[in-house]
């Protein structure tokens, strides 16, 4: 193989790359994910980068949490979405980039 064909195809596969991640970018911020703090005091929404978009506190809260409490439970629901948006989107770049990249498996295996 010539270098000018080696050329020509990688920059086809950097072309073919850049395409799927574009599309990923753009899926990742119509995602959606939205968690619920175990006691159910706290629901958060992020979008597929991260970025809060709604953060709710329930209506009642109770006179018998500090302030320190609800602040560790925001945060830790905060974190708790953003993990999951996170995990999807790694998955949807592996999915992205299979297409681009095919890995050939073994049936015999």
């Amino acid at each position: 193989m010539e270098l000018a064909e080696l050329l020509s195809d990688a920059t086809a596969q950097q072309r073919a790359v850049d395409r799927a991640l574009d599309e990923v970018a753009r899926v990742r911020a119509d995602k959606r994910v939205t968690v619920e703090a175990p006691d159910h005091s706290v629901t958060v929404t992020v979008d597929g980068n991260g970025m809060v978009r709604t953060l709710a506190l329930a209506t009642r809260l109770s006179r018998c949490r500090s302030i320190a409490a609800y602040g560790t439970t925001i945060r830790d629901t905060v974190n708790a979405a953003r993990s999951d948006a996170a995990h999807r989107g790694e998955r949807l770049v592996a999915r992205s980039l299979a297409t681009v990249f095919p890995v050939e498996t073994d049936v015999r295996s």
